[in-house]
């Protein structure tokens, strides 16, 4: 896998106007997107305003475990659409294997929209939070089976700081790993 090691090395390097990034238009946090190296693209949850195999790699960072099912089926064909043939598609996401894992990273993902708004300076809105969560957790082997029922091919794993394999260790409580895919 070191050429896409390279590719991916040398795309971080490169010229940054070359990065998109994709939001939904009802994303629930409020964030500023001024980076003049970034191309930003909103979408409805339907098609991504990018042309068709025109991305080298797609990153997906703890993103995909807050769409539904629907909505993951059609972000996946999305990002196959979008990929170029022999792309490579990098997703981080929870391995969440198990009831106490999902309590752990459900814990987690409550301190951090609390420590957003606390950073945001604006109050914390039960009701707007817990109405427009969406949690969709899956073990690791859940979210490869998606993958590639989405034809995406699974190349290998990686820790969450993609310094070395993924293993399930206790200093990971949130059990956050990569998997890398190509098309």
């Amino acid at each position: 896998f070191p050429s896409h090691d390279r590719a991916l090395t040398d795309v971080l390097k490169g010229d940054k106007s070359q990065f998109i990034c994709v939001e939904s238009k009802d994303w629930i946090e409020h964030y500023k997107y001024d980076n003049q190296n970034v191309t930003y693209v909103f979408w409805d949850n339907h098609k991504i305003d990018v042309l068709d195999e025109s991305c080298d790699i797609v990153l997906c960072m703890v993103s995909l475990h807050h769409m539904s099912d629907d909505t993951l089926s059609n972000v996946l064909q999305e990002l196959n659409r979008i990929l170029k043939k022999g792309g490579v598609l990098m997703i981080k996401e929870h391995d969440c294997n198990s009831i106490q894992t999902n309590n752990m990273i459900l814990w987690e993902h409550h301190l951090y929209h609390l420590l957003d708004c606390a950073y945001d300076n604006r109050p914390f809105d039960y009701d707007m939070y817990y109405n427009n969560s969406i949690y969709n957790f899956k073990s690791k082997r859940g979210w490869q089976v998606l993958m590639e029922a989405h034809n995406f091919k699974y190349a290998l794993s990686k820790n969450r700081f993609l310094d070395g394999e993924y293993t399930n260790d206790s200093k990971n409580a949130s059990n956050l790993y990569w998997d890398i895919y190509t098309k």
